[in-house]
């Protein structure tokens, strides 16, 4: 009797602090970072060509050459492994571009704004990409589970010039 009591009363606490919590992911959260010189730009051996133009493809390129890095497998069944530097980071990204690209498909989303948004979104990812402390950017980025989250969240990312 006693645990079937105990049992109830850590439920009820539990659906409590649940139905209290905040789950916006970027209700507070804002991040700086500083930009020193140009946003970094790679010219890829094989560019990926991006639906939004060719602004969008140069930054997108840069993106995928900066997070992931391919080398050979001497072991197992694949000749190639990749790895991803700041897994959160860059899943978040694709993310918020697909949510992007479907949303100027279905015509939710400007082609102008589409860019404007993809634009600071890379510009943004390429910069954190270097950046030592982004902890607490990882972990919003995480918790931003869909595109329109993801959107939101680096809407709170300012890049500082100096």
């Amino acid at each position: 009797m006693k645990r079937l009591i105990l049992f109830l009363a850590l439920a009820v606490s539990a659906w409590t602090f649940a139905a209290n919590e905040n789950t916006g992911t970027t209700a507070t959260s804002h991040f700086t970072y500083t930009v020193y010189g140009d946003v970094p730009d790679v010219k890829p051996t094989f560019a990926e060509e991006h639906p939004l133009g060719t602004v969008v493809t140069a930054k997108w390129n840069t993106f995928l050459a900066n997070y992931t890095r391919t080398y050979d497998v001497e072991v197992g069944m694949a000749d190639q492994g990749t790895e991803l530097r700041k897994p959160a980071v860059f899943k978040a990204v694709e993310r918020a571009n697909r949510y992007i690209k479907r949303a100027v498909k279905n015509g939710e989303m400007s082609a102008e704004d589409a860019v404007e948004k993809m634009t600071h979104i890379l510009d943004c990812a390429n910069i954190i990409c270097f950046e030592d402390h982004t902890e607490d950017f990882e972990a919003a980025a995480r918790h931003a589970k869909t595109g329109e989250d993801v959107v939101a969240l680096f809407e709170h990312v300012e890049l500082l010039k100096n």
